[in-house]
C-alpha cells in the first residue's frame, strides 16, 4: 500500500527513545522527512543515526529541546521550515508525569502536568497551523494514554492533563476539516519502553512487590496476553499520517490489546 508520505515533513516529539523513536523510523521508512525532538541530545543523536541507515542524512533533522516551553516549540518550527520549507505532520508525544496518589499531589504538580501534556501540544499545533492551512493538508496526531478511558490509581496527573488535549482535539477537528487537516488521538496501552519500565519500578517500590509480579499483573489485564511493541504503535501513527486516512478525524483510538473494557 502506497501511503504517499514521500517527502512529507514530520515533527516528532519524544523521538529519542520508545514510541517516539519507533514513529520516526516508521515515517522515515515511508520516505518522509523526519524532525526529531527531545531533551536528551545523546539519545536523539542515536535515533538520528538509526534513521540515516534506512533513509539518508538529507531526510532527517535533530533538534534538542523541551517541548513544554513555548520558546523551544517556536525554535523547532522555525528550524524545520528553514531546512525543509514545509510541515505536514505533527506528532505530539510527551513523557508521562509523576505517578502518585492524589492525596500526595500539590497544585503546582497539576499545573506542570497540564503544561506538559496539554499546552505543549496546543502550542505546537498553533505554531504549525499557518503552514498546514496554506498547504490545505496536514496531519496532527497526539500520543496520549489509555488512562484517559480506563483510570488507574496514581495516574491522576496523566489522566487529567491528557483528557484536556483530547477534548481540545475534538473541537479542533471541526475547525480544521475544511482545510484538509486531520487531528486524532492515539491511546497506547502497556507498551514495552523505558518509560513503562520506570513506572513498573516505581510501582514495585511503592507496593513492596517484585518487578516480575507487577509485570504479570499488567499482562493479565491484557486479553492478548502481552505488552505492545513500540513499532505497533508506530504502524497506526504512520497510517493516520498518510493520505489514506484523509476521512478520519476527531477520533480517539485505543491500541491496547483489548485492555479497554468499555464499549465507547
Amino acid at each position: 500500500m502506497d501511503l504517499q508520505l514521500q517527502d512529507r515533513t514530520a515533527i516528532i516529539g519524544g523521538a529519542s527513545q520508545g514510541i517516539g523513536k519507533a514513529i520516526a523510523l516508521g515515517l522515515a521508512q515511508e520516505g518522509a522527512n523526519v524532525v526529531l525532538c527531545a531533551r536528551n541530545e545523546a539519545n536523539l543523536r542515536n535515533t538520528e543515526m538509526d534513521v540515516v541507515k534506512i533513509s539518508s542524512q538529507n531526510h532527517v533533522l535533530s533538534i534538542p529541546g523541551d517541548l513544554s516551553t513555548y520558546e523551544d516549540v517556536r525554535r523547532i518550527v522555525h528550524e524545520t521550515l528553514h531546512v525543509f520549507e514545509r510541515i505536514d505532520i505533527v506528532v505530539n508525544n510527551i513523557g508521562s508525569p509523576a505517578v502518585k496518589p492524589i492525596s500526595q499531589l500539590e497544585d503546582t504538580e497539576f499545573a506542570d502536568a497540564f503544561n506538559q501534556n496539554c499546552l505543549s501540544g496546543l502550542r505546537m499545533i498553533k505554531e504549525t497551523l499557518t503552514t498546514m492551512k496554506q498547504q490545505r493538508w496536514g496531519r496532527i496526531i497526539n500520543i496520549l494514554s489509555t488512562k484517559i478511558k480506563e483510570p488507574s490509581n496514581g495516574f491522576s496527573l496523566s489522566t487529567t492533563s491528557r483528557i484536556a488535549l483530547a477534548g481540545l482535539s475534538k473541537n479542533l477537528s471541526l475547525e480544521l476539516a475544511p482545510f484538509g487537516i486531520t487531528i486524532n488521538n492515539i491511546l497506547p496501552g502497556y507498551t514495552s519502553t523505558q518509560g513503562l519500565n520506570d513506572v513498573i519500578e516505581q510501582k514495585a517500590e511503592q507496593e513492596q512487590e517484585s518487578i516480575e509480579s507487577i509485570i504479570t499483573k499488567m499482562i493479565n489485564n491484557v486479553p492478548m496476553g502481552r505488552l505492545a511493541q513500540p513499532e505497533e504503535i508506530a504502524d497506526l501513527v504512520t497510517f493516520l499520517a498518510s493520505e489514506r486516512s484523509k476521512y478520519i478525524t476527531g477520533q480517539t483510538i485505543s491500541i491496547d490489546g483489548g485492555m479497554q473494557k468499555s464499549l465507547f
